[in-house]
């Protein structure tokens, strides 16, 4: 028996723009990983995790099939580190966008040639003390550059981990797939 999922006309969800494959579920909220914090309060760094738990949590974002052979990156206090080479072109990171947002992700061959270097080089600079304005300037001059590449055809980013996190744009509030905001 196959159950489809629908969702209603009225649903919020209907404003969603579709950017990209898994793009909706990087803002899915779960468990909190505040207490395993290594920053000061308020700081423009991410939170740094037990390695072996971020492993875990990249891992988390790719289908079982997957996850075993792929590519493993985690923060590092001067940026992402990769601790497992790829067998199958795929790579596990836990994406930052925002100091405070946890977005495991598992990003195919062309995700992973386009999108990993711009996580990669956001981290370095955030760990470097850059500004929020410093990055997006340099993101900006990197693409205008030819630096960072946008996709060449479709990919697929998985986020299948039930532990994305991301603030809200409401204060004091968080956004949760099967919570109403």
């Amino acid at each position: 028996m196959t159950t489809e999922f629908r969702m209603p006309a009225t649903s919020k969800w209907r404003a969603l723009p579709a950017f990209s494959l898994g793009l909706a579920a990087q803002i899915a909220v779960g468990a909190s990983a505040a207490a395993q914090s290594t920053q000061p309060a308020g700081s423009q760094l991410p939170a740094l995790m037990d390695r072996q738990k971020e492993i875990a949590l990249a891992l988390s974002a790719c289908p079982p099939s997957v996850a075993s052979k792929a590519a493993v990156y985690v923060l590092d206090k001067s940026g992402y580190i990769k601790v497992q080479d790829s067998h199958n072109g795929f790579t596990a990171i836990v994406q930052h966008s925002l100091p405070t947002s946890q977005e495991p992700r598992c990003m195919d061959g062309e995700r992973t040639r386009t999108h990993l270097p711009r996580i990669l080089k956001v981290a370095e600079l955030r760990a470097q003390g850059k500004s929020r304005e410093e990055i997006k300037r340099f993101e900006a001059d990197a693409f205008a550059k030819g630096i960072f590449q946008p996709p060449a055809r479709p990919g697929v980013d998985y986020m299948l981990s039930t532990e994305n996190r991301s603030p809200s744009m409401r204060k004091g509030a968080s956004w949760h797939p099967s919570r109403p905001t």
